[in-house]
């Protein structure tokens, strides 16, 4: 049509725009030009081949005999605070953002790069210190910090961020406006500088020990903002340079002046977005402007700078003893301590500084009776939150400060886990974390009531979020009605209980012998042994082997369909689940990995290139073992609502289609190309490395299966990915919901 119509609705007030599609057309002739546009390719390639590729595609599109000038345009100033208020009946936040313009960075010389290092160090300070405001007891904030970063190619933005509470917007806005107050009347602090100085070195040694390890993302990004913007790009070594030279010089009160220039900025924007609500008042501006300002009124005192502890631990552990070695296949060492702990060692060179783990043991909140269920399901955060051995979560991410060293506790349904990574010559520090980890969990009911708030917050809105209604709908269906399967802290906070909690996350780390421990990366062997028998080995471990217990979870064994009728966006989401038995369902896993391929290629020719129906189909598959062999098989998509009942009878057409038939051989071929180029790549990373054992050692299989698994896509065949979908795609038993806006008058 001559015409395209768009709509949109702010505060229930509905705006209309129609737009000349030759002006559209015009638009993208006078600016998608070849004299506008670079083509940057980075990569694993022969180079002729690609500048070949590159010139047959792109040589020959004509440009303009008269080509339209770029214009560059600045932004002018304007002094004083403006308001920018938006509420959403499905929004589920409600956030801050104090936005003020900068110059744009200048990179062209080296005093302009002494410059951006300045503007980082601030960034970073400010960041930090309303991360730390965020964390303190009481806090205003749910999560701060602050960004700096380009707004239009004539400025940059720096941004204050605070998410806070439902009913809590005059208080955050306050507190940000009295933490830049702060920083306006006694600057920042020496020990704050050094902090970050110290973190800019660190993260600086370990880009330059990867630097022949870049991602060819990460090198077409950086020659492409050069071509857009300009940026040079020196190369690594000599910025590290320009960084080891000019860091140390930097003066605080250099950094001090910047900080300053930025918060006491005349033009400021204060955007507001929050939940529509009868019982939530509408932001005013003119009240927010009061709240502001009041700020000048509150007494400050200056800010006092905490450094981290020198110690992670009181008291080094005594240790134990390895008391067996056994080598593997795919240069993998097994480890078994005395105290029962088996320890998995696989030396990688993928990259020169990267050390990652995790330890599983069978169990996980199956094991907490229905009494404790949000205790046991909120273990994991509680006890994170709070804390380890002297320190909180806040005091140990600064006890930390110049070290790259991260652990995590995961506690599933079926499993509890320990997770986490470290630079190489953080080691010993992860070891260390693991230790406090698994012995000294905090107990601190501030930091505990400041959490459970935080979830309270959440919770105000999660019933007004269609999307959240859509998941739990289709959970709870798939597991026809099981509580422990839609189990959400948002809608059981109450429940919530510290001492509970803690007792279950004490539970489960009490047998250090049921864990399995997996290290990859760039460690040698031979020096993690020693720390492996010291921390590892020094773990509490009374060998009772727990297990998981099988909660009674089952998919319903027919069709069960169901509509959702929630928000008002005008688009439909479907999803249609297939569920039941698989026996041998590890071996499954890559013939149900093909079938997902071809059919979701299939659905998506059928539905969006045939039929212009959705925008994308998304097929995924999963296998699984515990606490029985099982398959599921996801089908999802968004389209009009009025279409969504002819695509769904189409979907069912294809399925039907390729259930009689299978792919042909050409699809699966397509398939293998596409999975074995992914494994190439993915067999070079750490990450990969990781998961592959750790289910090698939780299935009892022989680590020569790492190794194997280009083989394994190899051997697929058409029948296999035929067989596989007449098991799998049963249409006699599936679940199907769907998400429909709600009914309105006269809709």
């Amino acid at each position: 049509g001559p015409n395209i119509n768009a709509t949109t609705t702010f505060d229930e007030t509905t705006y209309s725009l129609q737009v000349p599609v030759d002006r559209i057309k015009q638009f993208y002739a006078d600016w998608y030009r070849p004299d506008l546009m670079a083509v940057i390719a980075v990569g694993d390639f022969q180079v002729p081949a690609v500048e070949q590729a590159i010139r047959q595609h792109f040589a020959g599109i004509p440009k303009p005999a008269s080509a339209k000038p770029r214009p560059a345009y600045d932004v002018p100033d304007v002094p004083g605070t403006r308001f920018a208020i938006a509420t959403d009946p499905e929004a589920r936040s409600t956030s801050i953002t104090i936005r003020t313009r900068t110059r744009a960075s200048d990179q062209s010389t080296v005093g302009g790069y002494r410059s951006l290092l300045i503007d980082r160090l601030a960034t970073g300070m400010l960041s930090a210190r309303l991360a730390e405001a965020a964390s303190q007891a009481g806090s205003p904030f749910l999560a701060a910090n602050a960004i700096r970063g380009p707004f239009v190619r004539a400025a940059d933005a720096v941004t204050l961020n605070a998410a806070v509470p439902e009913n809590g917007l005059d208080r955050g806005l306050l507190a940000l406006a009295v933490e830049s107050t702060r920083i306006m009347q006694f600057g920042l602090t020496e020990g704050e500088l050094d902090r970050q100085k110290t973190l800019t070195m660190r993260g600086l040694e370990r880009v330059m020990a990867e630097k022949q390890n870049r991602q060819s993302s990460q090198l077409a990004a950086e020659y492409a903002r050069n071509f857009l913007v300009a940026e040079p790009y020196p190369g690594l070594e000599a910025e590290a340079e320009l960084t080891r030279r000019f860091l140390p010089g930097i003066a605080l009160s250099e950094v001090d002046a910047v900080v300053k220039a930025w918060l006491g900025a005349p033009d400021r924007v204060v955007a507001i977005t929050a939940p529509q609500k009868a019982s939530v008042p509408r932001p005013d501006p003119e009240r927010l402007a009061a709240v502001m300002k009041s700020a000048g009124l509150v007494k400050i005192k200056p800010y006092v700078f905490r450094p981290g502890a020198d110690a992670l631990l009181t008291s080094v552990p005594t240790g134990g003893s390895v008391v067996s070695t056994a080598a593997k296949d795919g240069g993998v060492t097994e480890l078994m301590l005395s105290n029962g702990v088996k320890v998995v060692l696989k030396p990688t060179t993928f990259k020169e500084d990267e050390v990652v783990f995790s330890a599983i043991s069978r169990g996980g909140t199956s094991l907490a009776s229905d009494a404790d269920l949000i205790p046991a399901v909120s273990a994991a955060q509680v006890v994170n939150t709070m804390g380890y051995g002297r320190f909180s979560s806040a005091a140990l991410q600064r006890a930390l400060t110049g070290k790259v060293a991260v652990v995590r506790p995961v506690i599933g349904l079926y499993e509890t886990a320990i997770t986490g990574g470290s630079s190489a010559k953080d080691l010993e520090t992860l070891f260390e974390l693991i230790y406090l980890m698994f012995t000294e969990p905090r107990r601190d009911p501030v930091i505990f009531k400041a959490f459970q708030s935080s979830i309270r917050s959440a919770a105000a809105n999660a019933s007004a979020s269609p999307e959240l209604a859509f998941r739990q709908t289709l959970a709870s269906t798939l597991a026809q009605g099981h509580p422990r399967a839609t189990v959400s802290l948002e809608t059981a906070v109450d429940q919530m209980d510290m001492d509970r909690s803690l007792a279950f996350y004490k539970a489960r780390l009490a047998d250090a012998s049921g864990f399995t421990f997996v290290f990859v990366g760039s460690f040698n062997a031979d020096a993690l042994t020693p720390l492996a028998a010291k921390y590892l080995g020094a773990l509490p471990a009374d060998r009772h082997q727990e297990t998981w217990r099988d909660v009674g979870i089952r998919a319903p064994p027919a069709v069960v369909e169901k509509t959702v009728r929630k928000g008002t966006e005008t688009g439909a989401r479907t999803a249609i689940v297939f569920t039941g038995p698989l026996a041998n369902s590890r071996a499954a896993a890559v013939p149900l990995t093909f079938m997902a391929n071809v059919l979701q290629t299939r659905l998506r020719n059928a539905l969006r290139e045939e039929l212009s129906g959705t925008y994308n189909v998304t097929v995924s598959t999963r296998a699984q073992t515990v606490p029985n062999n099982e398959y599921v098989v996801s089908l999802e998509f968004g389209a009009d609502p009025a279409r969504v009942n002819a695509l769904v009878t189409r979907l069912f057409g294809e399925i039907a289609k390729f259930r009689d038939d299978g792919p042909t051989p050409q699809e699966v071929s397509d398939v293998q190309e596409r999975l074995l180029r992914d494994l190439e790549t993915q067999m070079r990373q750490n990450a990969w490395v990781l998961s592959q054992l750790v289910q090698i050692y939780q299935f009892n299989e022989p680590t020569s299966m790492l190794a194997e698994a280009p083989a394994r896509v190899r051997a697929v065949t058409a029948a296999n990915v035929r067989d596989i979908a007449r098991t799998t795609l049963d249409t006699s038993r599936y679940v199907r919901v769907t998400l429909l806006p709600e009914s309105r008058p006269g809709r």
